[in-house]
């Protein structure tokens, strides 16, 4: 499974979808699309969330869930989340 993040066009494809994500989604998606597991904090620091609750930023991961699938993005309990897919940006 492949994610195709298109930054220029703010969108997502994904299994032949293409949805439009909001200017926070896509920071969330590209610091998930890095490959490791993304801590609460890392999230908030390198997506620029930093005036955002911590409960907010967990709602753009459920927003990513319901573009994405469920099985998408992955919990680590008490370590962060992390994308259960390949990811190729697109500049």
């Amino acid at each position: 499974m492949t994610i195709i993040i298109d930054v220029a066009a703010s969108s997502v494809i994904h299994d032949g979808v293409v949805s439009e994500l909001s200017d926070r989604e896509m920071a969330v998606l590209k610091v998930l699309g890095k490959g490791s597991v993304v801590s609460r904090a890392e999230l908030i620091r390198d997506a620029g969330l930093s005036e955002l609750s911590a409960r907010r930023c967990e709602s753009l991961i459920m927003s990513l869930r319901q573009i994405l699938g469920p099985e998408t993005i992955i919990n680590l309990r008490r370590r962060g989340w992390r994308l259960a897919a390949d990811v190729e940006l697109r500049p």
